[in-house]
């Protein structure tokens, strides 16, 4: 069993005796292409990867035996009501990473319809969140959880290799990953070159991988750095300064980022937009980073982004620190037993 967040598989390690026994669920299940790729409709057929993504994920719950615990690594409530039965049948405490379901339960009927549902089972039931860096208080009553876990986004072990001084002669600014439509890159980059086209102090790069870019992308005349592959996606991040990330609020006021938590841990200043989660990320337990409301802050951030790294006044070790292994193993660990040996009382 694994996670489709790598990171994640750290909790893997959770299931220690003589405590807790715990059945992990993730939505990485076998391929079941054959059954559904046929179906000329492109809603029937997606339809039917949704049922059968629920019933192999449940059929996993039913299959564990003499479980103290179900730990769910990633879900989607609009298609888990065979999962939240088969959960609910084990009589169990089940606890889930929250993954934006709060964020992202207005996007369409069905959206709404498994995040109530699911907001339910929290309120009636020994189903608990957890959620990553903050909890929900920053929320609408109507989004919130009644009960929750806060721990820190785990650290990816790939970027904690050291890397070289920073240059003051020659800062790299970096805008890097997957290019989406809540993920706009290219007014970022224009905002960056309007600041810093003329000044040979910044180098700007964007890293992306290279099967996504696209003739627009390419017509804004910065380098092009290829991620496709983990390993130039880490060396990417080890070689850059400053990482620069822009996210519709749409879909990110309340969600950690990836992008983010990676940059960070790779020892990166980021800048980001000043929603609740990375404000999160990037202040506990100390500043690595800084927020914006609006695209003409840019510059005058990277540049006290500059004065702050020069001066050393950025402590990216204490924030590692923070996020270590065997620190969060035993924060999600101790509160999972307390609530197992509670019957998940509240």
């Amino acid at each position: 069993m694994k996670s489709a967040h790598p990171t994640f598989d750290l909790f893997l390690q959770l299931d220690c005796p003589p405590f807790r026994s715990i059945a992990f669920i993730s939505e990485v299940t076998p391929s079941r292409q054959r059954w559904y790729q046929w179906v000329p409709h492109r809603f029937a057929r997606q339809a039917a990867y949704q049922l059968i993504k629920s019933v192999d994920m449940a059929r996993e719950v039913l299959r564990s035996s003499n479980q103290s615990a179900i730990l769910i690594f990633e879900h989607k409530p609009q298609y888990a009501l065979a999962l939240y039965a088969a959960c609910l049948s084990r009589g169990v405490p089940v606890f889930f990473f929250c993954h934006g379901l709060q964020q992202l339960q207005g996007r369409s009927i069905a959206h709404r319809w498994g995040f109530t549902l699911l907001r339910w089972l929290v309120s009636r039931f020994n189903v608990w969140p957890i959620h990553l860096e903050l909890g929900d208080e920053v929320l609408p009553a109507r989004l919130r959880y009644r009960q929750s876990i806060v721990v820190p986004h785990p650290v990816p072990s790939a970027s904690r290799t050291p890397r070289s001084d920073f240059n003051v002669k020659r800062v790299r600014l970096g805008v890097v990953g997957v290019l989406r439509p809540d993920k706009p890159v290219v007014p970022l980059i224009d905002a960056l070159k309007k600041a810093f086209a003329d000044n040979p102090l910044y180098e700007l790069r964007i890293a992306t991988p290279f099967w996504q870019v696209t003739e627009e992308l390419r017509r804004v005349g910065v380098e092009l750095v290829d991620t496709t592959s983990p390993e130039q996606y880490d060396q990417f991040l080890r070689s850059t300064d400053i990482v620069l990330a822009d996210f519709e609020r749409s879909s990110f006021f309340f969600r950690p980022s990836g992008i983010v938590n990676d940059a960070l841990a790779a020892g990166c200043y980021v800048i980001a937009p000043d929603y609740p989660v990375f404000q999160a990320q990037l202040s506990t337990p100390c500043r690595v980073g800084s927020g914006f409301g609006e695209l003409a802050e840019i510059e005058d951030l990277v540049n006290a982004a500059v004065i702050e790294l020069k001066e050393g006044r950025v402590d990216f070790e204490q924030w590692r620190a923070h996020r270590r292994d065997d620190k969060l193993l035993k924060l999600l660990g101790d509160r999972m037993d307390e609530i197992i040996s509670q019957g998940g009382m509240r």
